[in-house]
């Protein structure tokens, strides 16, 4: 307020608002203002504005303008002396993510490669790469990447889950089970994995163990998980009813 013409104070408030505190509508405020009172340079802050830019727009679902924004940098002639290795991993897993969304798949898998690459300690880019060959139908290619994911961090519920899923593609539903256990025991409070163990638990024939994942699913929050109920389990909506109805 006092130095409305500060780019820095622009550039970290970005910064804190997408990093700390998930504001990605005023980290693209703070940001933008930054690009209005900057001429672009090719250093460092306005290689990390348009990462955080591409970043926020990314979680917002706007996937063409945010591919723009992270391709600007990533073609800029100054992008690999600017940004160190140890940093160039999170450039290239966003565009990765950014060309998946927009189902870009050869792009995004070439880009999660090199992001694995340049960060082997993080199973993540992995997954997502499990995630493109899934996105191709290419399950069991999808099941070897998050094979690998797995042996770098086997408490990652998330690869367990989407694992499942390429299993229940593949129509091997006991492997999908043992998953959605796995990926139960290390995020016990998501309601949609009961309802997804639930439809693999009744697709092998025990309808009782389906409605009892159902039923925890609803408590945990879970909408398909109480239409279930109705639908397949006998319930009834009244059967729901709290002191407030």
């Amino acid at each position: 307020e006092l130095h409305p013409n500060q780019w820095e104070v622009y550039y970290h408030l970005g910064r804190l608002q997408f990093y700390f505190l998930n504001d990605h509508y005023g980290a693209l405020a703070s940001l933008e203002k930054y690009f209005d009172q900057t001429t672009w340079s090719s250093d460092y802050y306005d290689m990390w504005a348009s990462r955080m830019m591409a970043g926020a727009l990314y979680n917002k679902d706007i996937y063409p303008k945010a591919l723009k924004y992270i391709n600007n940098v990533m073609n800029d002639t100054e992008f690999e002396t600017v940004i160190d290795d140890d940093a160039k991993n999170q450039f290239y897993g966003i565009r990765g993510q950014l060309n998946l969304a927009l189902s870009n798949f050869d792009a995004a898998k070439e880009d999660l490669e090199k992001a694995a690459e340049l960060n082997p300690k993080s199973a993540y880019n992995i997954e997502i790469l499990g995630d493109t060959y899934a996105k191709e139908k290419n399950y069991e290619k999808a099941i070897e990447f998050y094979n690998k994911a797995l042996k770098i961090d086997p408490a990652k519920y998330s690869i367990y889950e989407y694992r499942a899923y390429a299993h229940e593609a593949l129509e091997d539903y006991f492997a999908a089970l043992l998953d959605m256990n796995e990926a139960i025991k290390h995020n016990p409070d998501y309601g949609l994995l009961y309802f997804k163990r639930g439809e693999y638990t009744l697709k092998m024939g025990d309808q009782d163990k389906a409605c009892a994942d159902w039923l925890l699913g609803n408590k945990k929050g879970n909408t398909d998980s109480y239409n279930k109920l109705l639908e397949t389990c006998g319930y009834s909506k009244e059967d729901f009813y709290t002191a407030d109805d």
